[in-house]
């Protein structure tokens, strides 16, 4: 990984592309994009494409990289706009407190063109934040392995922030109902008796009472 994280900043999880299904999902789109290219470009790009596309494919599943820690999320990758040249490589960092919303979401083209293994599945993550006022995502990724889970992870990740590091529904009471069990547990028919008393007492009065020896 090479992104500078800042000082307390832990990994959680380093996700991976579906290889397969990154090069069925690149193949469509590119190939949309040399059909786009017009009578003259098209065949040019689209002849490009057929004899350099599979490495570039592979070049962009290497360069790939999304990392959750406990405080942002980190994306970097490199792509070929037109699956064989004008590389873009980019960078993005997502604070979890800004995150608003995590999606995964199918359409149309991953059902008809193969990119999903049954028709229905998810294969796009989108981040939504605060910073986009609602609109189009901060975030969008493709093909991505075990992807509900990576959303799954986010979200526990950002509730985990928000409520200073702790899981919301931590508290005190769990430990004190075992420390009851294990007190009744190990009473003898005397202290039984007392604390019996010292119930229905505290029942009767609001007021809490101290036990006597």
């Amino acid at each position: 990984m090479s992104f500078d994280f800042v000082p307390g900043e832990e990994v959680i999880l380093q996700a991976k592309l579906r290889k397969n299904a990154w090069m069925k999902h690149r193949r469509v789109t590119c190939g949309l994009k040399c059909c786009s290219g017009g009578v003259y470009l098209g065949p040019l790009t689209m002849l490009g494409y057929c004899l350099f596309g599979g490495s570039c494919r592979q070049e962009e599943v290497d360069s790939f990289e999304l990392v959750l820690t406990n405080k942002n999320i980190y994306c970097r990758q490199m792509l070929y706009k037109y699956g064989v040249c004008c590389q873009t490589s980019g960078t993005i960092t997502i604070p979890l407190e800004k995150i608003q919303d995590v999606q995964v979401i199918s359409d149309w083209m991953g059902d008809c063109c193969g990119i999903v293994e049954q028709k229905g599945d998810v294969y796009q993550l989108h981040v939504q934040t605060a910073a986009m006022g609602g609109f189009a995502p901060e975030l969008v990724v493709f093909c991505l392995e075990d992807i509900r889970d990576f959303k799954k992870k986010v979200i526990e990740a950002r509730n985990a922030l928000k409520s200073g590091g702790q899981p919301a529904s931590q508290g005190k009471g769990p430990d004190q109902n075992a420390q009851v069990q294990q007190m009744l547990a190990t009473a003898n028919q005397e202290q039984l008796a007392r604390i019996l008393t010292l119930l229905e007492r505290q029942s009767q009065d609001p007021t809490p009472t101290a036990p006597t020896n």
